[in-house]
């Protein structure tokens, strides 16, 4: 469904965009979409509790660290809730779904276009103990230089880990494809491993050149593997299931 841009309004003081009848906060979704040419009712709202934010610093503002300073990246990223709990409904034609009891993960980019090139995974439902995880490999434009951007977050048990660029944090295994990755990160001891095998996954647009016009492929039901080793020490290892998975190569 196409919206004109006098539908469009946000703040710039908090999250929450607007379109039409359809808003978007870290508090609550509600959407009211009524497209009678594809046969397309959808109403309804899902709240947001509980949210699991990660840990911010001045050197740190949000995921991005000091590269958030950079006024002309192409691509901004920001992580609001690692982990939320949901509730409510939506109407969807004739089905009514339910959202009770589920969990959510929420975040924002902003700017001109993604990444040329990216890997970018998530997941809060893990198989072993609870964690939140998510992880973004990506070429970087950087003036007329490129960069492998790396930004991963892991929390656990009252501990969160940052591996990053900015930490120091370096690519020593990077194998894609169109269907599975496997990536691993150094950065000082620890080593972070990241398998995970795309599944089920559909088309979305993309940003590019300030344009909705890319198409790209992401799944929500990807099972995603993750390891951390501290020297030859696993300190953590579990797999996440309900996952979040892009690659873009």
């Amino acid at each position: 469904m196409n919206y004109s841009f006098n539908d469009f309004s946000f703040s710039d003081s908090s999250f929450f965009i607007k379109i039409a009848n359809n808003s978007f906060s870290l508090d609550e979704i509600n959407i009211d979409i009524n497209d009678s040419f594809h046969r397309l009712n959808i109403e309804g709202s899902i709240h947001f509790s509980n949210n699991i934010s990660i840990k911010n610093d001045f050197f740190a503002p949000n995921i991005m660290g000091p590269f958030s300073y950079i006024p002309s990246m192409e691509c901004n990223h920001a992580i609001l809730s690692m982990k939320s709990h949901i509730s409510g409904s939506l109407h969807f034609n004739d089905n009514l779904i339910s959202f009770d009891d589920g969990v959510a993960y929420i975040e924002k980019d902003w700017g001109t276009s993604f990444p040329k090139s990216y890997v970018w995974c998530q997941s809060n439902e893990f198989f072993a103990f609870p964690a939140n995880f998510m992880l973004s490999v990506a070429t970087i434009p950087l003036g007329y230089l490129n960069f492998t951007g790396i930004i991963s977050d892991i929390s656990f048990e009252n501990k969160e880990y940052k591996f990053a660029t900015y930490y120091g944090a370096k690519l020593k295994k990077y194998d894609v494809d169109n269907d599975s990755i496997y990536i691993e990160i150094k950065q000082g001891n620890k080593t972070l491993s990241v398998s995970s095998l795309s599944e089920n996954s559909n088309f979305l647009l993309a940003p590019s050149k300030g344009k909705m016009k890319r198409e790209i492929l992401e799944s929500i039901s990807s099972k995603i593997d993750v390891q951390i080793k501290e020297d030859d020490k696993i300190i953590f290892a579990n797999s996440g299931f309900n996952s979040g998975l892009e690659i873009v190569i």
